[in-house]
């Protein structure tokens, strides 16, 4: 049977110019895709798109009878811009945006429905039944609508849903993996998606899912989800490239932290051990429930990082965010626990949340670096619609200042029925309220790069190891980097770091918006001149071009310290110091170059001091001194040159291809052993 809407697109769109962008597997449209399939009484035509150029080729040929695109904060414009120049060719064609990037305030919704008035329906929150109505309300055979919202053009108004509803069910949703519906984007280049829950028991003010809409958590079945898992398993190891990525994506808001979580890591357990993958997997681990948490952890080998996700450590921060009901001293026992199976961890903080102040901020590092978290991701507070820090009156409560800035890798020139048009998507943060000013903000902006340099991803893990040793706080050391200066390149690296901070920022969105329409400025931003995350550039630049003076001023800083605290035997620390900084010049130095082998001359039992377990006073540090110098060859092994050059092929190895594998990566997993000696 067919239809007069039955020529169905749906997209999450991507940027590609650059790099890609959001390089997911487009699971959520395939999940609507499935449903309208498995629902309707007639088979539409249903074609989904990740990449624009592959759209653009499309249209080119004919235009849809509906277009339906998602509307994240990483592609809003994107989506936008394609359902113009689609309305602009045939007016016919029915175009729908769904997606949380959508104001909660009835005010807010139809200033943002009458603004994007070549968008016909714009979907709120899920988005299965929702299309599925709205499918069967086109063609004339319902007319009811679910979490829908529309501009009624013979009355002028604005119809708001009369309430929003959820799906009652996730068994009755189909597998878009297991039907094929996904294969041609299980190619290698994008990341696999699963999904084994949805909704978030928490109520965090800055996210999304804080609403009262998500608090009830619902479920897959832990056998549909083995199925999927087995079914990508399959099919990305048996792709026939040397770049196929090995991660996966579970796209739960806290998985490891509910029983049936467990039956799916023994699912991912025993996938490792028949086909070796997923090698890594991106998650957002439950906030509580640690013993759980560490239980799955354990189970899939690795793979999973451990999120501690702060935000903050301040009661008060806390009680602002409406996160009070997260314990914090579970998280930071956490990572103490997690270093016993060997699990990576990482935590999560937010600067500029209400009620924060440069010493909150560097207090909940401080406290986060005791607890030795492998990874201490910081983060600027991003000002996202559908929040309740997003709403105007919280603005106000609490004197918050907003810039806006362009989001990295999110831009692009894109030419759509021989109109040419740039663009790129903004983001709203947050840079100073009425506990924290505008220099304060910039000079926490110094610690966390000064925390990303030399505490995450095991860099200096031994200088970590060595002040443990002589009972000196890491947070110490790096707090003395930050008050102190060692090196003239070092102190012009952060002020650049700093002056790019303040330069990407601008006072007001139209304004921004108008500077990124001009051509020759995305032109500028894909070239990697602007527009990147200046943090991970910074460190890329650090980690390649920059590694010996970083490992200069982590000598010097560490010998300044120790002098501060009166250790005995300072002569021989000092000399250790000096062998394990070269020791991290040849596992580092070059890392991404290729190069095959790195020697150095040690005079002290380095490899012995990293591994050990029983060195725990300056007294037997003196032990380690060798007889005789030795020369130590560092190389990596067969599965490390692979991965990195998987991660290469799929980045590049520039600056901005290195931000990226940092971004993604355990660095420490990728650092050269040793594995020759010999005496000089």
């Amino acid at each position: 049977m067919c239809k007069k809407y039955n020529n169905i697109w749906l997209a999450d769109l991507t940027y590609t110019q650059q790099t890609i962008s959001s390089d997911t597997v487009p699971a959520a449209i395939a999940m609507i895709a499935e449903y309208a399939c498995d629902k309707l009484n007639f088979y539409p035509n249903i074609k989904l798109f990740k990449f624009p150029e592959r759209l653009i080729s499309n249209l080119d040929k004919c235009t849809p009878d509906i277009f339906a695109c998602s509307n994240y904060v990483w592609n809003y414009s994107l989506s936008s811009l394609f359902c113009k120049r689609i309305k602009e060719r045939n007016a016919n064609v029915i175009t729908i945006m769904g997606g949380v990037n959508f104001p909660t305030v009835n005010a807010e919704m139809e200033e943002f429905v009458r603004k994007h008035h070549w968008i016909d329906f714009f979907i709120i929150k899920e988005g299965e039944e929702s299309f599925l109505r709205l499918i069967n309300y086109l063609n004339g055979e319902s007319s009811s609508l679910l979490n829908t919202i529309f501009l009624d053009k013979k009355t002028d108004k604005v119809v708001f849903p009369e309430n929003i509803e959820r799906v009652l069910n996730l068994e009755d949703i189909p597998s878009p993996y297991l039907s094929g519906r996904l294969d041609e984007f299980l190619d290698g280049r994008l990341m696999p998606v699963i999904q084994t829950n949805r909704g978030c028991p928490f109520s965090c003010t800055f996210c999304t899912e804080g609403q009262n809409f998500w608090n009830k958590v619902k479920r897959k079945k832990p056998e549909l989800v083995a199925k999927e898992i087995r079914y990508i398993s399959e099919i990305m190891t048996n792709i026939v490239n040397d770049n196929v990525r090995s991660d996966l994506l579970i796209a739960d808001s806290n998985f490891g932290m509910f029983k049936d979580d467990i039956e799916v890591c023994k699912i991912i357990a025993n996938e490792q051990e028949k086909f070796g993958y997923p090698t890594y997997i991106n998650v957002a681990t439950g906030k509580n429930r640690k013993e759980r948490v560490l239980e799955a952890a354990k189970l899939v080998n690795g793979a999973m990082k451990l999120a501690g996700s702060v935000q903050s450590l301040d009661e008060d921060v806390l009680k602002n965010i409406k996160r009070n009901n997260i314990s914090g001293e579970q998280i930071i026992d956490l990572a103490l626990d997690a270093s016993k199976i060997g699990a990576n961890t990482y935590s999560e903080v937010i600067l500029a949340l209400p009620g924060d102040s440069l010493e909150k901020h560097f207090d909940t590092l401080k406290q986060l670096v005791e607890a030795s978290f492998n990874t201490i991701s910081t983060y600027q507070l991003m000002i996202l619609p559908g929040t309740e820090l997003g709403l105007d009156s919280t603005k106000r409560k609490y004197n918050m200042v907003s810039k806006y800035r362009v989001q990295p890798r999110c831009f692009g020139i894109f030419d759509i029925f021989g109109e040419s048009s740039a663009i790129a998507e903004i983001e709203e943060i947050c840079v100073a309220n009425n506990t924290l000013s505008y220099k304060d903000y910039l000079n926490c902006r110094k610690m966390n790069f000064i925390v990303n340099l030399f505490y995450n991803d095991g860099i200096f893990s031994e200088l970590r190891k060595l002040l443990a040793i002589l009972n000196i706080s890491c947070w110490d050391w790096l707090y003395d980097i930050y008050n102190n200066s060692y090196s003239e390149i070092f102190d012009n690296l952060i002020n650049n770091f700093l002056l790019e901070t303040e330069n990407e920022l601008f006072d007001s969105r139209s304004e921004l918006e108008e500077y990124v329409s001009r051509q020759e400025v995305v032109e500028k931003f894909i070239s990697g001149d602007e527009a990147n995350n200046i943090l991970f550039r910074f460190k890329s630049i650090s980690i390649t071009s920059m590694f010996p003076v970083l490992c200069e001023v982590a000598q010097e800083s560490i010998n300044n310290i120790i002098y501060k605290n009166n250790i005995v035997y300072t002569e021989s620390v000092f000399d250790l110091i000096r062998d394990i900084i070269l020791y991290k010049k040849a596992q580092i130095q070059d890392i991404f170059s290729g190069k095959k082998h790195v020697e150095c001359m040690l005079h002290y039992d380095v490899s012995y001091f990293c591994d050990s377990t029983v060195i725990k006073s300056v007294n037997e540090l003196r032990s380690l001194k060798l007889t005789n110098p030795k020369i130590i060859r560092f190389k990596h092994t067969s599965k490390q040159v692979k991965l990195i050059s998987t991660y290469i092929g799929l980045f590049g190895s520039d600056v901005k291809g290195v931000s990226r594998i940092l971004g993604r990566v355990f660095l420490k997993q990728l650092f050269r052993n040793p594995v020759h000696t010999s005496e000089n």
